[in-house]
């Protein structure tokens, strides 16, 4: 599901673009692009359960493949026929873009939000590299499509880095806090298993 809010934004900041409704670069590659990519991800993993099922059909041993598309007929139902629930993964897409906006109100000027979706949401397909952590590709990868709409790289690597420090390291170490005072509240609890188990 935050997947599918995530690439109804993309076609969406996309579409404002290209339209010209939206302040910033409105040319078919920046504009354009985003609205054929996004639209071509919904068609292609709404048709995936067809295609998942064929498949196994015609050979057995391939019957995994429906665990693929399993959760996507329920997926659909639930945008065709939407939840007050659903607020949530929109709130935290947008409330997380509001972070990185406010972190270019900290460090400049601040971008025009729609450029700033498109770069937010591309930068972060960077992550599927498979790199421990994930170290330096987000913000490479937000960082390379912000200056990609025209924003300036120093201003951009700035309110990148303050915002991947709020949205990474606060909350790690907050829960490194936590874990730290709450450890103490179980090593009780896993001393009296370990002396319930028959030995």
């Amino acid at each position: 599901m935050t997947s599918a809010i995530n690439v109804l934004a993309l076609a969406a900041a996309g579409l404002l673009l290209a339209l010209g409704i939206a302040d910033g670069p409105h040319d078919a590659l920046r504009a354009g692009l985003p609205v054929v990519v996004g639209l071509g991800a919904i068609v292609l993993v709404l048709g995936l359960p067809r295609v998942t099922r064929r498949i196994a059909g015609e050979h057995p041993r391939a019957a995994w493949l429906n665990d693929i598309g399993v959760g996507i007929p329920a997926a659909r139902h639930a945008l065709v026929r939407p939840n007050w629930r659903l607020l949530g993964a929109l709130g935290y897409l947008l409330f997380d873009i509001a972070v990185l906006w406010m972190t270019f109100a900290a460090v400049g000027p601040l971008p025009p939000v729609a450029p700033l979706v498109l770069a937010y949401l591309a930068g972060y397909l960077l992550n599927v590299l498979p790199i421990p952590g994930g170290i330096g590709v987000l913000d490479a990868g937000i960082v390379g499509a912000l200056a990609l709409y025209g924003l300036p790289v120093t201003h951009a690597a700035a309110a990148v880095l303050v915002y991947h420090a709020i949205a990474f390291w606060i909350p790690a170490l907050g829960g490194v806090l936590a874990f730290a005072r709450l450890r103490p509240r179980l090593a009780p609890t896993q001393d009296e298993s370990r002396n319930a188990r028959p030995r």
